[in-house]
């Protein structure tokens, strides 16, 4: 859940990190049928028995993505301030949201930053969506290839969030 482990020392009623730590190794051993104990938790996982849980596909895919989807999202961005004449202010609205997500990005990639990286793709995907409209035609040839790049990154990233559906 991405909460820091301080903040769940008093919950705990425990006094610091270490103390939150340990009490998760702990209900790790449990559940693995192990005794109760930080240590054989870690004992369990550094042996040759252990095979680390499989990450998601949407975890895949940001593994191998994430930063073209930000590259571009970027390059995005930049068409917009260069060429706002040729766009309405309701998509200057959705690239004023999708640029306060590309800043808020923070490297590097790690599973918390992929929140962010959702956005992103949502942001790019509503744009390349309105941009089907005949009104922005015009901002369209500007885009050049970048236009096909961001649509199937967008793409790309909902099928590995959502699957097939």
């Amino acid at each position: 859940m991405q909460i820091a482990m301080i903040r769940m020392a008093s919950p705990l009623n425990v006094r610091s990190r270490q103390a939150v730590e340990h009490r998760i190794l702990r209900h790790r051993a449990a559940k693995l049928g192990l005794g109760r104990s930080e240590r054989q938790e870690r004992a369990h996982r550094s042996s040759k028995r252990y095979t680390p849980p499989v990450a998601s596909a949407e975890a895949l895919w940001y593994d191998h993505h994430a930063l073209p989807l930000w590259e571009a999202a970027s390059q995005l961005v930049a068409y917009r301030s260069k060429f706002d004449h040729l766009i309405d202010d309701e998509l200057a609205g959705s690239m004023i949201d999708l640029r306060r997500e590309v800043k808020a990005m923070e490297w590097p990639l790690s599973p918390a930053h992929y929140s962010t990286l959702r956005e992103i793709g949502w942001c790019v995907q509503e744009i390349v969506e309105a941009l089907e409209h005949s009104r922005y035609a015009a901002f369209r040839e500007q885009l050049g290839d970048l236009l096909p790049r961001v649509t199937q990154l967008a793409a790309d990233q909902h099928r590995a969030r959502f699957g097939d559906a």
